[in-house]
Formats: structure tokens, C-alpha cells, sequence
């Protein structure tokens, strides 16, 4: 078999999913922020499981998604090639939609709390869109996720542990809602969906699978929880996710355990940020600042991401400029709960043709 060629880079550089840290946003990130709000309050667009043009053979509200990385070589057999993703795998559009959806609503949910001159017809969109894709007969999605990650091999259709990856885009939502002025109603109704969503990731069987899998499913799992918890039951989030924490120290205390599993990959500088992702969500949520032990915890798991080598398909999607920008990240995080100020007013997205996205410069101004 011949050595599989470098990944090229993407036009925009993959989203990074941050928490907002910022209460005080710059103009410019506020201009940013008005422009999308705009864009939505404007637009006629809604999102939904259901627009699929491959729906859940066992009913079109569930979500439903394949494993990526799983290729038929032949009629009836299929191989799995870690990291390179299978066009035909990208047919079930529902985690499309949902990502789309809470990306919308995020936003949204900034102009409310931080547009005051917006905030009435942010909110209004918002609801449109949250009827829609939760609560809509036709159209919600339901919260139970029996059919996420679908492996495309297996006769068998059933979802397995991965579902918190195709379902983590949900902590966007999660985490802003109560910024809308919705009917009370409806934030009644949105609480119920998420508590019985909750309810179904800490009691299923794939659930289960998911918090003891170890690598960087575990960790989504608990930033997942620990978010929802924030809407659901706040007192209870930060308990535990300072508890989830202590479970992940305890298990890798060490840097080296904590990545291991990831660097044993095909794409360890992809799978050592798409680590640190839930790992800073979950830190997120233990209070306005990290206690002095996670936060230690954290500058040293990013000084270790800094000596992460690719491997030979990463060597153009994540050279060093590309790598390391999206590194920024986190290290602004860490700066921003030191009490140092932010460098730079945009992230640096100069290695790819297209840059950040403005969703993504958003995001930025709010860490």
C-alpha cells in the first residue's frame, strides 16, 4: 500500500469551539457581531434534522450520522482510514444542521445581551429558530441519540460512544441561552428538552461508553454535561465540573497520559487541540476564574501541545504557522484568566486563503 499523501489545508481553518470570558467586548468585535446578527435577522433560513438527504432509517427527527473515516474498497467491505474523511459518510446532513443551528443561535444570543439596539429582534429570530429545530413537530430533533456515529460497516444501526462529538456544537447553546428575552414558555420547554438530553447522555448505555472511553471522547462528554448542567441546574455545574476535572487529573497527571492515546493517531497535532477544546469548556464552568490547581493544569498541557510534532499528513494542514495560530487560542485563554490582556485585536489566520471566518473572529473577541 502506498504512503497516504499530506492532508492540503482547508481554505478556513477549523472552528474552535471557546467559552465567552469576555464581558466587556470591543467595538470591534461588537461591529463583527452586528454584521452577523444582521445577516440572520434578515435571512429566512431554518435548520433541521430532518432537511437530510439521508434521514435515520428508524425515524427522520433522530439525529443521524456515520463515522467519517470508514471507506467501502469493495462492494460489502470497508476500511477504516483515520483522518481521512469519506464524501458518502458526509450524506446524513442532521449534525450539519445542528451545527449550523447552534451557530445561529449563539450569535444570536450575543447581539441579544450585548446589541442593546438589536436585542429585541435577536431574540425574535432566535425563537424562530429554536421552535423550530426543538420544539416543531415535524421538525425537532429528538434528544435522544441512539443513532450518531453509525459505523457504515455494520448491518447493525445503532450509534456508539462518539456521539458527544457529533452533538458538541450543542454547548453554544447551552451556554447563552438565558441571554434571549424568548417567552418563558418556551425557555420551559427548552429546559425540559436539554434535561431529558442530559438525562439520556448520564443514563444510555453509549453515554456510559463515552465518560469511561478515556481519550478525548471522556473529556467532551464532561464539557457537554457540565454546560447543560449551566442551564438545567447551575449550582450543579460547577461542582461538577471541577469533580470531572479532578476524575481527569487523577487518571493523567502528567501531560504525556493525557495526550497519549491522541498522539498515537494518524493526526496527533489535529487530536492534541481537538483535546484541549472540551478540556478548557469544562475549565470554563468551575467559575469566572479557574481554581490556581486547573489552571496550572492547563499551562501545562498547552506548553506540552507546543512540542507536538505532526505526522507526515499533517505536514501541510498543520505545519508550524498553522499550528501554532490555532494554539493561540488557548494561550490567550490562559492569559486572559492570568489577568493579562489580550494581544491581538483578530486571531491570526494568514496561513490559510480564507482566514478565520467572522463566526470565528466573533469568538475570539469573547475570550
Amino acid at each position: 500500500m502506498s504512503e497516504p499523501k499530506p492532508i492540503p489545508p482547508p481554505k478556513y481553518p477549523g472552528l474552535i469551539l471557546t467559552p465567552c470570558l469576555e464581558d466587556n467586548p470591543a467595538p470591534h468585535t461588537l461591529k463583527l457581531l452586528e454584521k452577523l446578527c444582521k445577516n440572520y435577522i434578515g435571512s429566512d433560513e431554518v435548520f433541521s434534522v430532518t432537511y437530510s438527504p439521508l434521514l435515520c432509517p428508524e425515524g427522520k427527527n433522530y439525529l443521524y450520522t456515520l463515522k467519517p473515516y470508514w471507506w467501502e474498497v469493495e462492494p460489502g467491505h470497508w476500511e477504516h482510514r483515520d483522518g481521512r474523511r469519506n464524501p458518502y459518510c458526509e450524506l446524513p446532513q442532521g449534525q450539519n444542521q445542528l451545527q449550523r443551528a447552534s451557530m445561529a443561535i449563539h450569535t444570536l444570543a450575543l447581539g441579544s445581551k450585548y446589541l442593546p439596539y438589536l436585542a429585541d429582534q435577536c431574540s425574535k429570530q432566535a425563537e424562530n429558530l429554536l421552535r423550530y429545530f426543538f420544539i416543531n413537530h415535524d421538525t425537532r430533533m429528538l434528544p435522544e441519540i441512539l443513532y450518531a456515529q453509525c459505523n457504515p460497516s455494520s448491518s447493525l444501526l445503532k450509534g456508539d460512544q462518539a456521539f458527544v462529538i457529533a452533538i458538541r456544537y450543542f454547548v453554544l447553546i447551552s451556554s447563552t441561552l438565558t441571554f434571549l428575552n424568548i417567552p418563558q414558555e418556551l425557555l420551559d420547554d427548552l429546559r425540559i428538552w436539554f434535561r431529558n438530553h442530559l438525562n439520556w447522555i448520564t443514563t444510555s448505555e453509549q453515554g456510559a461508553m463515552a465518560r469511561a472511553y478515556g481519550n478525548n471522547i471522556t473529556i467532551w462528554y464532561h464539557a457537554l454535561v457540565a454546560t447543560h448542567l449551566s442551564l438545567v441546574n447551575p449550582p450543579e455545574a460547577a461542582v461538577y465540573s471541577l469533580t470531572a476535572l479532578q476524575e481527569i487529573h487523577a487518571r493523567h497527571t502528567t501531560p504525556e497520559s493525557f495526550f497519549s492515546r491522541e498522539l498515537s493517531r494518524t493526526r496527533p497535532r489535529h487530536y492534541t487541540l481537538f483535546t484541549l477544546e472540551p478540556v478548557f469548556l469544562l475549565s470554563s464552568q468551575t467559575g469566572k476564574i479557574p481554581p490556581d490547581d486547573v489552571y496550572q493544569y492547563l499551562r501545562d498541557l498547552v506548553e506540552y501541545a507546543r512540542h507536538v510534532t505532526g505526522s507526515p499528513i499533517e505536514i501541510e494542514v498543520d505545519d508550524n504557522p498553522r499550528y501554532f495560530a490555532k494554539l493561540e487560542w488557548f494561550e490567550t485563554m490562559l492569559k486572559r484568566w492570568s489577568g493579562q490582556s489580550k494581544k491581538t485585536e483578530e486571531p491570526d489566520g494568514t496561513q490559510w486563503d480564507g482566514g478565520w471566518n467572522q463566526f470565528a473572529r466573533v469568538l475570539w473577541g469573547f475570550i
